[in-house]
């Protein structure tokens, strides 16, 4: 853990599966970690997508948590809180300087390479997604197919074809489950959600038309994740 000044008592940090990523607010005073930190949770409850899976050369399970650390003035190194599943268990850091103060659940919005967009700084999140390529035409000439395709979700016109890329199937298909459910709510017409094209009577159909759109080869266009 990082040296920190010594003004600073306190410190709110964020972590991934146990590691600290991003050191996110510090002060010397517990009323004010404290606002800020209710403030933080409040704010993340915004989140429409969440992260659930990480590369770290392979995919694993996001675990993003948001904690209060405190300066360790008397050798205190544990402090009993609530874990993810609300039972009472104890945390420590792995600097004896720094004791758990609190701690919360917290997400990132998922992020995702649109096809034709630059698939690291050009990323988009569900809303974009839905503002701009579900919802932003609502003509019935303009009838949409939204299926998967492994991990890849497609969304398809007379005109068009988009595909939205997501690390894995599991995500892909919670994408596809989550813009229905957003469809539906706000009432969309000429939308159609269409299921698994991968496994359909029209595979040969969806896979060509991938393969027209990206010139990709037949490995790439089946792959069931994207590569760490």
């Amino acid at each position: 853990m990082s040296k920190r000044p010594k003004r600073n008592i306190y410190h709110i940090i964020e972590t991934s599966n146990g590691k600290q990523i991003k050191n996110v607010y510090n002060c010397a005073s517990e009323v004010l970690v404290n606002k800020k930190f209710k403030e933080l949770i409040e704010e993340n409850k915004k989140v429409r997508f969440p992260v659930k899976y990480i590369n770290i050369g392979k995919l694993v399970d996001a675990h993003y948590e948001l904690f209060i650390i405190k300066r360790n003035d008397n050798d205190n190194k544990q402090t009993k809180l609530k874990d993810e599943n609300g039972k009472i268990i104890n945390f420590q850091t792995n600097d004896e300087n720094w004791v758990i103060y609190d701690r919360e659940d917290y997400d990132r919005e998922e992020t995702f390479w649109v096809y034709g967009y630059h698939p690291v700084f050009q990323r988009k999140d569900f809303k974009w997604i839905y503002d701009n390529l579900i919802s932003n035409n609502n003509e019935k000439n303009s009838l949409k197919q939204i299926l998967i395709f492994r991990n890849k979700l497609l969304i398809s016109t007379t005109y068009e074809l988009n595909m939205i890329l997501c690390k894995n199937e599991s995500d892909c298909i919670r994408l596809y489950n989550e813009l229905e459910k957003e469809t539906e709510k706000n009432k969309i017409k000429y939308v159609y959600f269409v299921g698994d094209g991968y496994h359909s009577y029209l595979k040969k159909n969806w896979f060509n038309k991938i393969k027209e759109l990206t010139g990709w080869d037949g490995l790439k266009i089946r792959r069931r994740n994207l590569r760490p």
